[in-house]
């Protein structure tokens, strides 16, 4: 009862406010999240981004639904391509750091899978395992999301060499297509 009365609590607190801060947001939520990736975690992992994408919990729970997170989200970014809105939800699953990107789309209240990042050759199905490197990053300019991921050389097990990939696609008004 007090862990549901204290979430109630938080999400008034972070319903509908301005975007804050990494720092802001981590003073905001408990400092125990519970067990790596449970429901406790999942709930509070959805204060701290509802913090910082100025957004109600709730509407981040939707969205880790819709992308059917397992692991724990390293990036929520709502975006808006040609009218549309979407999500993109970067989930960081395992020791190895293996990142996936899922692009989410609002269709009438409801949030939709509309894209996966492809796995890379070489990589876990669905994720870009970075190990020590730097986790996979993703941003829209107008219709184009750009994927870049990074990598090291096979004797370079603490990234101190780092190869950025980029990867770029164009939403065509239901998904993302890859640009040759």
């Amino acid at each position: 009862m007090g862990i549901a009365l204290f979430l109630f609590a938080a999400s008034v607190v972070f319903a509908q406010q301005k975007p804050k801060s990494h720092e802001q947001c981590l003073n905001q939520v408990p400092g125990d999240w519970g067990p790596n990736f449970g429901d406790k975690w999942h709930q509070t992992e959805a204060l701290y981004w509802a913090c910082r994408n100025g957004v109600t919990a709730e509407t981040i729970k939707a969205w880790q639904k819709a992308a059917e997170e397992q692991g724990m989200a390293s990036e929520i970014k709502p975006a808006t391509v040609a009218g549309q809105k979407l999500v993109l939800f970067v989930e960081d699953g395992g020791t190895a750091n293996c990142y996936g990107l899922t692009v989410l789309r609002q269709v009438g209240t409801t949030w939709i899978k509309a894209w996966e990042l492809p796995s890379r050759k070489g990589d876990e199905e669905g994720y870009y395992c970075a190990g020590n490197c730097p986790g996979l990053e993703a941003a829209t300019t107008g219709e184009i999301l750009t994927v870049r991921s990074a990598s090291s050389g096979e004797n370079d097990e603490h990234c101190k060499h780092v190869r950025w990939e980029t990867e770029r696609f164009r939403w065509n008004g239901s998904t993302f297509l890859p640009l040759k």
